[in-house]
């Protein structure tokens, strides 16, 4: 969170955003904030807007941050007014997005790897074998959909990656097990007993 008087000066930064910024940069004055986005030319016009015209701004940005990486996050600028024509200030709030974004990315590679890779083909069935192995391949997939929509649904996003990895990587290894039991039950003569 950044705080700015009425003629811009940063008056206030909590924590969250004295770790985000390289210690060499603290910013004194809402100007000094542009060299930390990635479209300084946006930015610049955003806040000219916000102190000019009193005009909120909303929107994704990328900042760069103390690693010297560029994350993206959620800016909210307000004007506080204390009359229509009378401003006291402006206060910037800066959401991370990284967590969300990772969580996205996820579950399109989730997305990808198991649904549309086990996607359950139309071709016709030519055996007793090709309706089982639609059947239970069916099953998987739709558990993993399930399971996957839990996590993706919770509240904490950064486990989410890890754990729809793990939930294709199991179905992964389901589907290559039942394509090796149904090819065996499909190489034993008829009337074979397994004894053991």
């Amino acid at each position: 969170m950044v705080i700015a008087d009425a003629r811009g000066t940063i008056v206030l930064t909590n924590d969250a955003f004295d770790r985000l910024v390289p210690a060499a940069c603290q910013p004194r004055s809402l100007d000094d904030l542009l060299p930390l986005f990635g479209d300084q030319a946006g930015a610049s016009q955003q806040i000219l807007g916000l102190m000019q015209r009193h005009q909120t701004w909303r929107g994704e940005v990328g900042l760069t941050t103390t690693t010297g990486d560029s994350r993206t996050f959620l800016v909210r600028a307000d004007p506080v007014l204390s009359s229509p024509q009378e401003i006291l200030g402006y206060v910037f709030l800066f959401t991370d997005l990284s967590e969300r974004k990772a969580a996205e990315d996820a579950r399109r590679r989730f997305q990808v790897g198991v649904v549309e890779r086990h996607r359950i083909t139309t071709k016709p069935l030519w055996s007793q074998a090709d309706l089982v192995r639609r059947e239970l391949l069916a099953n998987i997939v739709g558990n993993a959909q399930l399971a996957a929509l839990e996590i993706t649904d919770g509240p904490d996003l950064t486990r989410v990656p890890e754990m729809l990895d793990s939930i294709q990587s199991s179905v992964d290894r389901a589907t290559e097990l039942l394509e090796h039991l149904l090819w065996y039950s499909g190489r034993r003569p008829p009337g074979e007993r397994d004894d053991h």
